[in-house]
């Protein structure tokens, strides 16, 4: 028996030799996507007489099991206990045989940019590790299922739902800043200690700031778009209102309004909100969702298209104006991020205020704080369920400095 070493790079290549020269073909692995891989296998889909497929934790690309499907010998294997976890690609061709065993799933990572081992053995298919190979494979397609319509239907729809999930956790480590040992108090806090300095806080009034990220919420909800609010509302929500101004705003007055930040004078903002330019930012703000999971790629639209509302404006959107309309809409997930607030959350997060940008706000904000013990808690009930509704927006007032 013959054998030989391979990384991610081999694997895929072998992959594509070895389908072209063997008549049979048979697959058991971990999790499959489609790619170069994929296609290369399949162009030989009429030697594949066994290619069982896992499905664990929704990393298999529905797609792909599409494209197996109509191969006879293909299953989906759901383990009962424990993780179904192998990696072998075997082949036959009258008595030889060849197999690659190891750690490269059937993913353009595993057969082509992932730091992967495995080994290429070739020889006799009599010998006794092909022999224990043919097994495993025959084992799995035993206790495997049939890819059917109604199996295919039902995991896309959780393929799809756990999108968000699987993006972040594909992430790198983000590395806190550490201090004495220990990660800052806002990374580890838990509900019951967040909630314990908010109420403390002394710079900035809990229940009016409150008060106003639940007003501003009721006013998104009344109505279809933000284009659609009255032009007193727009301001109120952009932090626009002139100081000037004695109506109230959805029942409140001006000074509460500009609790999380005033934008006035910020004039091509003003104008924006003031006129029709509102329903570009009104066609920004529809990226977000109002209810569920806010993705990067829902704030990623936001930012293209909020960016955009300015055109030719001598002063383009920041951080700052940005934020305000996210916190505004969606307490529970961004917080304004302005001159009173911004050095002393920056030094809790271990960055530079000075290098904050549109994407380390998400990245070095908003990524980093939905790690923490009290954003991940379930909501209590009482006053305490309704600041949980605003919590990240409501970071504003335990890192406020008037100074």
């Amino acid at each position: 028996m013959k054998a030989s070493f391979l990384n991610a790079k081999g694997v895929g290549r072998k992959l594509s030799s070895l389908s072209r020269d063997y008549d049979d073909i048979r697959v058991s692995v971990a999790w499959a996507t489609e790619g170069p891989h994929a296609r290369a296998l399949l162009a030989h889909s009429e030697k594949i007489t066994r290619m069982i497929v896992g499905i664990e934790f929704y990393l298999t690309a529905p797609s792909l099991l599409r494209n197996i499907q109509p191969i006879k010998g293909a299953r989906v294997n759901i383990a009962i206990k424990g993780v179904f976890h192998p990696k072998i690609y075997y082949f036959e061709r009258r008595n030889k045989a060849a197999a690659i065993v190891g750690s490269a799933n059937f993913t353009s990572g595993g057969t082509a940019n992932n730091v992967e081992a495995a080994l290429l053995i070739e020889g006799d298919k009599s010998e006794s590790a092909f022999r224990g190979i043919r097994r495993s494979i025959e084992a799995a397609l035993q206790s495997g299922d049939k890819i059917d319509a109604e199996f295919l239907a039902s995991y896309e729809l959780q393929y799809a739902a756990t999108k968000g999930a699987r993006e972040r956790l594909a992430k790198p480590l983000f590395r806190h800043p550490v201090r004495n040992g220990k990660l800052a108090p806002l990374l580890t806090m838990d509900w019951e200690e967040y909630a314990q300095v908010v109420w403390a806080a002394q710079h900035h009034d809990p229940k009016g700031g409150l008060k106003v990220l639940r007003t501003a919420r009721e006013l998104f909800v009344s109505a279809p778009t933000y284009s659609h609010l009255p032009a007193i509302e727009r301001k109120a929500i952009a932090g626009t209102l002139p100081r000037s101004t004695t109506k109230l705003a959805a029942g409140l007055p001006y000074s509460a309004w500009q609790a999380f930040g005033s934008m006035w004078g910020f004039g091509d903002l003003k104008h924006l909100v003031a006129d029709d330019g509102e329903l570009r930012i009104s066609e920004a703000l529809d990226a977000i969702p109002m209810t569920g999971e806010v993705a990067l790629d829902h704030y990623n639209r936001f930012i293209a298209q909020f960016a955009e509302a300015f055109g030719d404006s001598s002063r383009k959107a920041g951080v700052a104006s940005a934020s305000r309309f996210l916190a505004m809409k969606r307490p529970d997930s961004f917080l304004c991020v302005d001159s009173k607030n911004r050095i002393r959350l920056s030094k809790a997060l271990g960055f530079a205020h000075s290098t904050l940008d549109f994407d380390g706000y998400w990245t070095k904000i908003i990524d980093p704080v939905r790690a923490a013990p009290w954003y991940r808690a379930s909501k209590p009930t009482g006053q305490t369920g309704r600041l949980w509704d605003c919590r990240m927006a409501m970071l504003d007032v335990i890192f406020y400095d008037p100074e």
